[in-house]
């Protein structure tokens, strides 16, 4: 069996170093996009050598294969968000969205919760 993480939406908005981080569940692969470019075409498959060795036989193509755009907004984007401690602000204002719409469901009467870690409910 192998473990994979889908990060794709997640990926550093709860650690720098991914779930695995805060967890300390070791995955054997990893999957990244969305924020690890802030916007810019790019996705990130990693993961432990022996899962990985089996796709360099392959041919594998992308629309971007050969684009270093993506590469260095990702390289920018995770330098930045190490800079400005974006984690700690994603938690601040996650915790502050989540407070606001239990708020606004019990005001309505709703039987509904907003749940999830705080840097991304």
């Amino acid at each position: 069996v192998v473990l994979i993480f889908d990060e794709v939406s997640c990926g550093f908005r709860i650690s720098l170093g991914g779930v695995q981080e805060v967890t300390g569940v070791i995955p054997d692969m990893s999957v990244f996009a969305k924020a690890i470019s802030n916007g810019y075409p790019m996705a990130a498959v990693v993961g432990k050598r022996e899962v990985m060795e089996p796709a360099a036989r392959m041919f594998i193509s992308s629309a971007y294969w050969d684009d270093p755009i993506g590469i260095v907004a990702a390289l920018t984007t995770l330098r930045e968000l190490e800079r400005r401690d974006a984690v700690s602000h994603f938690e601040v204002i996650g915790a502050s969205f989540s407070e606001r719409i239990n708020r606004a469901a019990a005001d309505a009467g709703l039987d509904a919760e907003c749940v999830g870690v705080a840097a991304h409910p």
